[in-house]
C-alpha cells in the first residue's frame, strides 16, 4: 500500500510540473498579447536580445508553416506517449525523467496556443544583429532543452552498454592470470617455510640423547 501511494504522489507530481510550466507559457504569451503586439518590436538588449511580437502558424522556431492541423495532432500523439510513460511503473533515471517532463510542458503550452488562437505567439528574438535566428518562446526553450539533454543521456548509455562487453572480456582474461599468480606465490611460500620446520626438530633430538 506504501509503494502505491508513493507512486501515486510521484506521478501526481510529475503531472503537476507540467501544469505549472504550461501555466508559466500560457501566461506569458497573454502579456505578450496584449503589450507587446502593439508595439511588435521592443529592444531589450540592443542587438543581442530583442521581444518581438510573431504570430507562428508553424512549429517550434517557425519550422513546418502551414501545417497547423498536421503539427497538432502530430504533437498530442507524442504528449500522449510521454504522459503514459510517465504513469508507467517504469524506472528511468530522474535526469530522463526531467527532459520527458520539459517535452510534454513545451508541447502542451504550444499546442493549447495553437488549438485557441489558430498560431503559436512567439516574442524571443535571439542576437537579431548577428543572425537570422527564428523568434521562439518559452515553450520551444524548454522542448529544445528537454530534447539535446535526453539524446545526450540515451547516447551515453549506448556507448556504456557498447563498452560493457569489453570490459567483461577484459577482467575474464585477467582473472586466470591473477589465480596462477597467486598460486605460484602460495608454492613459494610453503617451500620457505618447510626449512624451517626441519631446523627446528634438530634440537629437540639433541636433547633426547
Amino acid at each position: 500500500m506504501q509503494k502505491l501511494k508513493v507512486k501515486r504522489k510521484a506521478i501526481l507530481s510529475r503531472y503537476l510540473i507540467i501544469l505549472a510550466l504550461v501555466a508559466i507559457d500560457l501566461i506569458i504569451k497573454y502579456f505578450v498579447e496584449i503589450n507587446l503586439r502593439p508595439y511588435g518590436t521592443i529592444s531589450f538588449i540592443d542587438g543581442i536580445l530583442h521581444f518581438t511580437y510573431v504570430q507562428n502558424p508553424g512549429a517550434a522556431f517557425g519550422l513546418l508553416r502551414g501545417s497547423s492541423a498536421f503539427l497538432s495532432v502530430f504533437t498530442a500523439i507524442i504528449l500522449i506517449g510521454i504522459l503514459i510513460f510517465l504513469a508507467l511503473p517504469y524506472k528511468t533515471k530522474k535526469l530522463e525523467t526531467i527532459c520527458l517532463l520539459l517535452i510534454a510542458s513545451g508541447g502542451l503550452g504550444n499546442l493549447v496556443d495553437r488549438t485557441i488562437r489558430g498560431y503559436v505567439v512567439d516574442y524571443l528574438q535571439a542576437l537579431p544583429a548577428y543572425i537570422d535566428f527564428p523568434v521562439f518562446n518559452f515553450a520551444d526553450c524548454l522542448i529544445t532543452v528537454g530534447s539535446f539533454v535526453l539524446i545526450g543521456c540515451l547516447i551515453y548509455e549506448i556507448i556504456l552498454e557498447f563498452m560493457a562487453p569489453k570490459q567483461k572480456t577484459a577482467v575474464a582474461e585477467a582473472s586466470p592470470e591473477i589465480s596462477s599468480e597467486e598460486t605460484e606465490q602460495a608454492t613459494v611460500s610453503e617451500e620457505k617455510t618447510e626449512p624451517a620446520d626441519t631446523d627446528s626438530e634438530k634440537p629437540s633430538d639433541d636433547n633426547d640423547e
